[in-house]
């Protein structure tokens, strides 16, 4: 008998197709000690040991967040897991560029070159 092929959970497939449409590129990341669901990394401010900026959206309450250094400001929208992709995408880049993050602010230097 074989055994069956994992599936992507739901969610991971949406943070991945959420991700592919952000105008600056990121990492996903799994979130193995939290939510067990992919992540969008959305870079570090400071050193090797402080916290990334990241996005996702958390399987029990479906609203898509952007976390500021590992949740020092934590910003929730109000689209769930079945919103518009390009919606929740200008969310999270909107919200990544107000707030400075890094990923955002790589994009805005490419611009500027």
């Amino acid at each position: 008998m074989t055994e069956p092929q994992p599936t992507v959970h739901p969610i991971d497939a949406r943070v991945q197709q959420i991700a592919a449409l952000l105008p600056f590129p990121v990492q996903l990341d799994a979130d193995m000690g939290g939510t067990f669901v992919l992540q969008i990394d959305l870079g570090l401010r400071g050193g090797v040991d402080d916290p990334h900026d990241t996005a996702g959206i958390d399987p029990d309450y479906p609203r898509w967040w952007v976390d500021i250094e590992g949740g020092e400001r934590t910003y929730i929208s109000d689209l769930g897991l079945d919103a518009d992709p390009p919606a929740v995408a200008d969310w999270i880049a909107t919200t990544a560029q107000r707030q400075q993050c890094p990923a955002a602010r790589g994009a805005d230097n490419a611009r500027e070159a």
